[in-house]
């Protein structure tokens, strides 16, 4: 399930055994638990800080899928701003926060347009060559501008696993990709939208409509994606500090 984690819990693999590992049991078609903020954010952060007992009260049932997490930050005054949050307890709070947070930012890099979840690029851009996207100059160029945002974000989600693969933070590029990704997934879905005519303006709005509705159900799914995980502008602030070297943006108390 983690061959990430050390060992015991996990294989102690390196990202390079770790993606092997992965590529092995989608090949056999080995279905594993959908559980990503458990193995994704929640367990790596407890690996990394938790004592002996609390691991051995808490990893196993991440592992095995019998336990659901999720994981929320709030306080009144911090707004969407995170780095904002007043750490009060376990010392290093707001360190260990940020060992979620950045499993959190490479984790939403993964998979398709929103958040591994619904459709994919390639189904994406079926559906809107399906809806006549070349039937005028208009829809053309927005079509050709979003398979060319893919192309990037491909990229980009190459540079994070290098990054995984040498040891180096892949947190600032995951924070590109994303800072990128979600405006793009807003944009494929709203591409989408716009071909359907009229008939865009209904769609199912229940438990099943990402499965049955899709469309309908990532159009509006898309809205959460600038927001959640960090909003696009603090992204941007990740950027500009921890990449371009800018100084950090002035606070009410400067």
């Amino acid at each position: 399930m983690a061959p990430h984690w050390p060992e015991p819990w996990g294989l102690g693999a390196d990202p390079e055994l770790q993606l092997i590992v992965d590529d092995e049991l989608d090949q056999a078609g080995v279905s594993r638990p959908d559980s990503p903020i458990a193995i994704g954010w929640a367990g790596p952060t407890i690996v990394a800080g938790g004592t002996p007992t609390q691991q051995k009260r808490w990893l196993p049932g991440i592992l095995d899928g019998s336990t659901e997490w999720c994981q929320l930050f709030s306080e009144p005054e911090a707004g969407s701003d995170l780095a904002s949050l007043r750490t009060r307890a376990e010392n290093d709070g707001w360190k260990l926060a940020k060992v979620t947070l950045a499993n959190e930012r490479v984790s939403l890099s993964e998979g398709g347009v929103l958040w591994g979840m619904g459709p994919d690029p390639d189904e994406c851009f079926a559906e809107i060559r399906a809806r006549g996207a070349g039937s005028d100059p208009v829809t053309r160029q927005r079509s050709a501008r979003l398979r060319s945002e893919t192309k990037v974000i491909e990229l980009l989600s190459d540079k994070i696993i290098d990054a995984m693969m040498t040891g180096a933070d892949p947190g600032p590029v995951a924070s590109i990709r994303k800072a990128l990704a979600d405006v793009h997934g807003q944009d494929l879905m709203a591409l989408v939208k716009d071909l359907s005519g009229p008939g865009g303006m209904i769609g199912l709005q229940d438990s099943e409509a990402e499965e049955l509705d899709p469309w309908h159900w990532g159009y509006l799914f898309s809205r959460a994606l600038t927001i959640g995980g960090g909003t696009s502008e603090v992204q941007r602030n990740i950027i500009g500090e921890r990449l371009l070297g800018l100084p950090r943006e002035p606070t009410n108390e400067g």
